[in-house]
C-alpha cells in the first residue's frame, strides 16, 4: 500500500492496539511505500499516486501532532528503501501545492484562485468528486519500482471546478495565512440578491457552518453540509487555534504505548 493520511492514521492505530493479540507489527507503519516528487519548487514530499485530492494529507493531522514528532526513520525499524520523512513538513508542501497550482489554473476555472484553492472529495453537481492534483515524480536510485514505490504516471485531475470550503479551511492547521484567507473569502461570496452563497448563519433554524461545496462555473452550491467534510474542518481549527484535540488523543495510553512502540515521541 501507498502512504496517504488514511494509510497511516490506521496503521498507527492498528500497532497502538491495546489488545496484543489484534496488534500488528510496528514495521507494517513503515512499510507503506513512499513516492516522492516536486512542483515548482516545492518539495520533495511524499504523495498519494490514486487520488490527489488534499485530504489524503490532512487527515490524520486531525489526530496525531506529526507537528512536535518530527522526522521518522523507517531504516531504524528494520525498514529499508524508505526516505525518512518529517509528515509535517510533508503536508505543509502538499498544501502548498494545491494553492500553487489553483493560482495558476491552466484550465481558467472561474472558482479557482490564490482565496479558494485545496481540491479534495466533496459533492459536485454531478454526485460525489474526488478532483486531485499531483506533483511532479523525481527518480528516487536504488528504489525498486512498484515495491518501494508506485510506478504511476499522475494526471491532475481537475473535476469540474468544484471547490469544498473544507479542503483549503482544514489545512488551516500547516498553512494558517492562506487558509484563514480562503474561509474568508468563501464567508464573503454572495447569491444575486446580496444574501451569503456558502455560509449559513442558523438564523433560519438550520445548521450554522459552509455549505459542503460550490462552483462559480455553473452557479451550483451544495444543499447540505457533510459531516465527513464538516468534522476534519472543526478538529482542524481547533487544533490550529489550541492543540486540544492533539493533546487529548496523546494524553489516551494506547496512543502512548502505539507511538512507543513506533520509536516515534511527541517532544518537537
Amino acid at each position: 500500500a501507498d502512504t496517504g493520511d488514511e494509510q497511516l492514521l490506521v496503521c498507527f492505530l492498528a500497532v497502538a492496539a491495546p489488545d496484543p493479540g489484534r496488534r500488528v507489527d510496528p514495521s507494517m507503519y513503515y512499510r507503506l511505500r513512499r513516492r516522492l516528487g516536486e512542483y515548482e519548487g516545492i518539495g520533495p514530499f511524499v504523495w498519494f499516486p490514486w487520488s490527489g485530492a488534499l485530504f489524503t494529507n490532512v487527515f490524520a493531522h486531525c489526530w496525531i501532532d506529526y507537528a512536535a514528532i518530527g522526522v521518522d526513520d523507517p531504516g531504524a525499524q528494520g525498514v529499508a528503501r524508505r526516505p525518512r520523512v518529517d509528515w509535517w513538513a510533508n503536508s505543509v508542501m502538499a498544501a502548498r501545492m494545491h494553492r500553487a497550482k489553483a493560482i495558476a489554473n491552466p484550465r481558467g476555472l472561474p472558482t479557482l484562485g490564490p482565496d479558494a484553492w485545496g481540491l479534495t472529495a466533496c459533492d459536485a453537481e454531478g454526485g460525489y468528486l474526488v478532483p486531485g492534483l499531483f506533483p511532479d515524480p523525481i527518480p528516487m536510485p536504488g528504489c525498486v519500482a512498484n515495491f518501494d514505490y508506485a510506478d504511476f504516471d499522475p494526471e491532475d485531475h481537475w473535476g469540474d471546478g468544484t471547490v469544498a470550503a473544507y479542503g483549503a479551511g482544514m489545512a488551516i492547521m500547516l498553512t494558517p495565512r492562506e487558509s484563514l484567507a480562503a474561509l474568508r473569502h468563501y464567508r464573503g461570496l454572495e447569491d444575486g440578491s446580496g444574501a451569503a452563497l456558502v455560509w449559513r448563519d442558523g438564523s433560519d433554524g438550520g445548521q450554522a457552518g459552509f455549505l459542503d461545496a460550490f462552483n462559480l462555473g455553473n452557479g451550483w452550491v451544495a444543499p447540505d453540509q457533510v459531516a465527513i467534510d464538516q468534522g476534519p474542518l472543526l478538529l482542524s481549527i481547533e487544533n490550529a487555534r489550541s492543540g486540544l484535540v492533539w493533546d487529548r488523543f496523546h494524553a489516551h495510553e494506547t496512543v502512548r504505548g502505539g507511538m512507543e512502540r513506533l520509536g516515534l515521541s511527541r517532544d518537537r
